[in-house]
């Protein structure tokens, strides 16, 4: 189990001839199924495993196990009427997964959570599991008292009840999905594949986890939530993979970003083979481009939110409010503060 979701992990050698019981998965996802959950989410997500788990559409739990929780063993009833029967209850040891992945549902749901279903998220936290949020799990989540401090992907349509209920967390509305620490949170649909390709690829290879997403239909390279302010869209058409995907890595991480050799890492590249086709592609070298993203996000939040300098200059990345002031005004040929008085 990574100490980090943001760690860069080499991807393990694709074993296509492995049978089931011959070696343990790689990946093992463990469900939490909210009151009134949603079905889309939760359906992309065990899908993208199910593919990547074995042979062309065999589905057998070979690279990638999962399992369905409940508070016991009676059906979980969907938002829209279709039930679920969990294969294992709360009593069910959280360290037998490499992610609990709890499943969110109706809003009116939320604000009722099961006290069983929070009991088992925290009890999983303290066990260092990490922890993953499709829909309004991020609400599950934070109602466990797990998201303080932290982001969370929210859908944009909920965002003024998530700030009201859970001021010590940032929901984030332009993502696909959002790390942070050993948390992944997720605004649900479609973009639960996503996050369940980024697990994939990390646990068991590339290659599998392309496989789901062509079962799926999926276009990785196109988000299915536009990054604000993406003035660079264009310089993407036709760029080379490894710059797209580079890019995908600094929007996913604008609140925290490492060293260039992570990126290169994750990809499985050289640093210097990613610094030449961003040259190529983008004209600028990773770092600089990763930094101008940052200030692209904080030109965006200093215009639509009411967030403090200081708590901008922390959620995209910089170590102090004085060093963000510095780095915008040189970006803007203007002060933060004066940023914000011209844009409103």
């Amino acid at each position: 189990m990574p100490e980090s979701l943001v760690t860069p992990l080499e991807p393990l050698p694709d074993d296509s001839h492995a049978v089931s019981g011959q070696s343990a998965p790689r990946l093992s996802v463990g469900f939490v199924l909210g009151r009134d959950f949603t079905l889309t989410p939760l359906a992309g997500f065990v899908d993208a495993l199910r593919l990547a788990a074995d042979r062309e559409d065999d589905s057998r739990q070979v690279h990638c196990a999962w399992a369905f929780l409940g508070p016991d063993t009676k059906p979980c009833r969907s938002s829209c009427g279709l039930y679920v029967l969990p294969t294992a209850g709360y009593d069910c040891d959280p360290t037998v997964f490499d992610y609990v992945v709890v499943v969110g549902g109706r809003m009116a749901a939320t604000r009722q959570a099961d006290t069983q279903l929070l009991d088992y998220l925290g009890r999983a936290r303290r066990a260092n599991v990490p922890l993953v949020g499709l829909c309004t799990g991020g609400f599950l989540l934070a109602a466990a008292g797990l998201m303080d401090g932290l982001r969370c992907c929210v859908h944009f349509s909920c965002q003024r009840e998530f700030t009201q209920r859970f001021p010590r967390s940032v929901p984030v509305t332009d993502a696909n999905f959002v790390i942070d620490g050993e948390i992944v949170t997720c605004p649900g649909s479609i973009a639960a594949i996503d996050v369940a390709s980024y697990l994939i690829d990390r646990h068991c290879s590339p290659a599998r986890a392309r496989k789901a997403q062509h079962y799926l239909l999926m276009m990785p390279e196109q988000p299915r939530l536009n990054f604000p302010e993406r003035s660079y869209a264009n310089r993407l058409d036709g760029a080379h993979r490894i710059t797209v995907e580079g890019v995908r890595i600094m929007e996913m991480n604008v609140h925290r970003p490492f060293p260039v050799s992570g990126i290169a890492a994750q990809l499985n590249v050289t640093s210097s083979r990613l610094t030449r086709h961003y040259g190529i592609d983008l004209g600028t070298t990773p770092a600089a481009f990763w930094r101008e993203l940052r200030l692209q996000q904080a030109s965006h939040l200093l215009r639509d939110t009411s967030r403090s300098v200081t708590e901008i200059a922390y959620e995209t990345g910089f170590s102090d409010a004085a060093h963000f002031c510095k780095a915008f005004r040189k970006h803007a040929n203007t002060t933060p503060q004066n940023f914000r008085r011209k844009s409103r």
